[in-house]
């Protein structure tokens, strides 16, 4: 969810950035950015120098407390269930 928060507030950011504020390694953002594409997260990715990920236009996440908790728990949710039926 602190991908999904950091594009909120920021607009578009590259992975690079990501992986500094969020202390991972870049490889670690493009799989999390899979797993909320697959959770089905409204995100949109480009390349180039004017490039970064973005949520699609008028995505919001709603910011009380068990909202984001169970918006936490759905989007897992749904992730590995994509990622059970692709192994199988």
């Amino acid at each position: 969810m602190s991908i999904v928060l950091l594009l909120q507030a920021r607009g578009r950011v590259t992975a690079d950035e990501l992986a500094d504020e969020l202390e991972v390694s870049v490889r670690t953002i493009y799989r999390d950015i899979d797993a909320l594409h697959e959770a089905g997260i409204p995100l949109f990715g480009s390349a180039g120098h004017e490039g970064g990920y973005q949520l699609l236009d008028g995505y919001r996440t709603r910011l009380d407390g068990l909202t984001v908790l169970a918006d936490s728990k759905r989007i897992l949710r749904n992730a590995r269930v994509k990622r059970r039926a692709y192994a199988s």
